[in-house]
């Protein structure tokens, strides 16, 4: 058994699914990439804590996966393991009254959905942009003048040696298209979000003007990545 064996059989034991040589075209929204030595999906933090820790003794790189929006793989793969995050990490929570708990996994549309819904306003320009939470606090994705940096108060991530932590406020280092994440060396797993009171009508008609001029100019029905500069 190998090492990429070695780390996939763990996560099997985890109740974690493991495939090999598993094409990334499939998992990017360019439809581009060749294969992931190993694809992880992963469920729960506990999990992903064991199999970082592990892949870092057996010096595996790990690669934390989104929506595969913004994501250019070559045609010979990825050497190391893609995590994806799966179960629990795709959760969406209201947290007090005003604030938003949701997992890296959850997809941007997700979150302005469930804003939309408790009539918490301050998240409509991200409505449309094809990214995960995770991704979007990992790059600080943003649209027609916002960002998300402007309503992520706090952000949870396991490091590289398997260790649970948290980034807030200044610790994020948030930037344009940057974050403290960028460089590496931690999986998001979730973003506590910070939201306003609003009106439900008036958040929908935002929400709906900024995705119209977004189809106008984008070619949402082919792969793509959104916008490029």
């Amino acid at each position: 058994m190998n090492r990429i064996e070695e780390l996939g059989s763990l996560a099997r034991s985890l109740g974690c699914e493991a495939r090999y040589g598993e094409p990334m075209s499939r998992h990017t929204t360019f439809k581009i990439g060749g294969p992931a030595d190993l694809f992880l999906t992963v469920e729960d933090r506990p999990s992903l804590q064991k199999l970082c820790r592990r892949a870092a003794e057996l010096e595996i790189p790990v690669f934390p996966l989104g929506n595969g929006s913004n994501l250019l793989v070559s045609d010979e793969g990825i050497r190391g393991a893609v995590v994806s995050f799966g179960g629990g990490f795709r959760r969406v929570e209201l947290c007090g009254e005003t604030a938003l708990e949701c997992g890296a996994g959850a997809s941007l549309a997700a979150v302005c959905s469930f804003a939309r819904r408790c009539a918490l306003t301050g998240l409509e320009f991200a409505w449309g942009i094809p990214g995960s939470a995770g991704g979007a606090a990992f790059m600080n994705a943003g649209a027609y003048d916002h960002s998300v940096s402007e309503v992520i108060a706090a952000c949870s991530h396991v490091a590289r040696d398997g260790k649970a932590g948290i980034f807030r406020g200044e610790e994020l280092e948030f930037g344009y298209r940057h974050s403290a994440y960028s460089g590496g060396g931690y999986c998001i797993t979730g973003l506590r979000i910070a939201l306003r009171h609003g009106n439900r009508e008036e958040i929908s008609a935002r929400m709906e003007e900024l995705y119209r001029r977004r189809r106008e100019k984008q070619p949402l029905d082919l792969p793509s990545a959104g916008s490029v500069f």
